[in-house]
C-alpha cells in the first residue's frame, strides 16, 4: 500500500463490517458509546496488510467474542487464529502500545525519541513533539530501533543486563570505525522499514507522497544526515540506562 488512502478505505470497511454484524448492528446504528475499542481500530488501520485482504478483517471480526455490543481486545481470536490472517507484529504492538510504553523496550523507545529531538537543528522539520503526541507509526519505529539494540551489542562482543553489575562495561562510543559500521547498518534498517511502508527517494520529505531525501545509499548521504545515524549508536548506553540496563563485555 503506497498511499495513505488505504487508511480511509480500511476505516470504511471496518465500519461496514460492524454495521453488518448482528452482534454490533444495534450499537452502530444507535451511535451510542464505543462499540469498538480504539485500540482495535488503531491496530486494524496501522497493520500494513492482511493475508487475505478484506476477507481476513471480516474473519477476525467473525471469530471475535462480542460482549454487550462491544468489540474489545479481550475478545479477539487467539494467536494461532490471528496468525492465519495477519503476520505483521505492528498489529500486536498497536493493540498493546499503552502497556509496551511502560515496559523496558518502551522506555528505551521514549529515550530514543528524546535524544533524537535533542539533535534537531533550529528549523528542522522533524518530529519535535512530545512522545504523548507522537503518531503511532513513529512510536513503533522507535520501538523497532530499541528492539535492535541487543543484536548490535551482541555483534560487538557484549551483552545487555541489569545496570549496576560489577562486570566490565562495554565501550560503545570509543571506536569510531565501529560506530561508523553500526550507523550504516542502522541507516539500512531504517531504509528497509520505510521502503516496506511504500516510501521512496524524493528531494523533499512528503508524508502524503511518501518521499524522503534520506532514502539514499550511505555513500550518497551528507555528513549531517550520517551524523543522525551515528548519534543513536553513541547513545546506546543512555538509551539502555532509561530502562535500568547496561551493556557489558560478554
Amino acid at each position: 500500500m503506497a498511499d495513505n488512502a488505504y487508511i480511509l478505505r480500511r476505516a470504511l470497511l471496518i465500519r461496514s463490517l460492524c454495521e453488518r454484524d448482528k452482534r454490533l448492528k444495534a450499537a452502530v446504528k444507535s451511535n451510542q458509546g464505543e462499540y469498538i475499542s480504539r485500540d482495535i481500530v488503531d491496530a486494524l488501520l496501522l497493520v500494513r496488510s492482511f493475508n487475505y485482504g478484506a476477507r481476513s478483517v471480516e474473519t477476525i471480526l467473525g471469530l471475535s467474542k462480542i460482549v454487550d455490543g462491544q468489540w474489545l481486545p479481550s475478545g479477539l481470536p487467539n494467536g494461532e487464529q490471528m496468525g492465519i490472517h495477519v503476520k505483521d507484529r505492528a498489529f500486536t504492538d498497536a493493540l498493546l502500545i499503552k502497556v509496551i510504553e511502560n515496559a523496558p523496550e518502551g522506555k528505551m523507545a521514549k529515550e530514543i525519541h528524546a535524544l533524537y529531538r535533542s539533535h534537531l537543528a533550529p528549523g528542522d522539520s522533524g518530529n519535535d513533539i512530545d512522545w504523548a503526541d507522537l503518531p503511532l507509526h513513529y512510536k513503533l519505529s522507535n520501538l523497532g530501533q530499541a528492539r535492535g539494540l541487543p543484536e548490535y551489542v551482541a555483534r560487538i562482543g557484549g551483552r545487555i543486563d541489569d545496570a549496576g553489575l560489577e562486570d566490565e562495561i562495554l565501550d560503545l562510543a570509543g571506536d569510531a570505525a565501529l560506530v561508523e559500521k553500526l550507523a550504516q547498518e542502522e541507516h539500512d534498517r531504517w531504509m528497509r522499514e520505510k521502503a516496506d511502508d511504500g516510501w521512496k527517494y524524493g528531494k523533499v520529505k512528503d508524508a502524503k507522497r511518501k518521499t524522503h531525501p534520506c532514502m539514499l545509499a550511505w555513500k550518497d548521504l551528507n555528513e549531517y544526515t550520517r551524523e543522525k545515524d551515528r548519534n543513536p549508536i553513541r547513545e546506546i548506553p543512555q538509551v539502555l540506562a532509561a530502562a535500568d540496563l547496561c551493556a557489558y563485555k560478554a
